[in-house]
């Protein structure tokens, strides 16, 4: 069942018009989204009988408010760090011949993909 929303993708590719095509795509997303409830329910389930889920999710709870200070101090620094590397780096060659800038970092949005994969 896992494989499904593949073949079922494939087989239905053939069609020309774009009306069908738009409806291929749509019945292989909501077979993605039953995969994926599917996968979901299997987790609670496994939470019902697992010792160390509840105490994971019970830990979860009880530290929510230092986890939370966590995420917006993460967040707070991925945008510092991301705008420092944008603007740093987009002004770094001046004399640079070779027609585009050479830096990757053309947008801050990139920069903050960098950043948050070092972070």
């Amino acid at each position: 069942i896992t494989v499904l929303p593949f073949y079922v993708g494939l087989t239905l590719v053939g069609s020309s018009s774009s009306e069908s095509v738009q409806s291929n795509t749509t019945f292989v997303r909501v077979l993605k989204i039953g995969r994926l409830s599917r996968i979901l329910g299997l987790a609670f389930k496994l939470g019902k009988y697992s010792n160390g889920v509840r105490v994971l999710a019970r830990t979860m709870k009880t530290c929510m408010a230092e986890l939370s200070i966590l995420a917006v101090l993460l967040v707070m620094a991925v945008i510092i760090i991301s705008s420092g590397i944008y603007f740093c780096e987009s002004t770094y060659d001046v004399d640079y011949e070779g027609g585009e800038n050479p830096s990757e970092f053309v947008s801050i949005s990139r920069s903050m993909y960098f950043s948050m994969i070092s972070v």
